[in-house]
């Protein structure tokens, strides 16, 4: 545990993986004018140390 919370919330955000999310958005209008927006996942790459 290190003795700065500063320190605790910085530090293991320079050490964690995180996922590079590829997506495609799709946009379905409604007949009554509103809309869904979709994103569809194609792949996930981890990237990080």
């Amino acid at each position: 545990m290190l003795l700065n919370g500063h320190l605790e919330a910085i530090i293991p955000s320079l050490f964690h993986r995180a996922p590079m999310v590829n997506y495609q958005p799709q946009r379905l209008e409604l007949k009554d004018g509103d809309f869904i927006d979709l994103d569809w996942l194609l792949r996930i790459i981890m990237i990080g140390f």
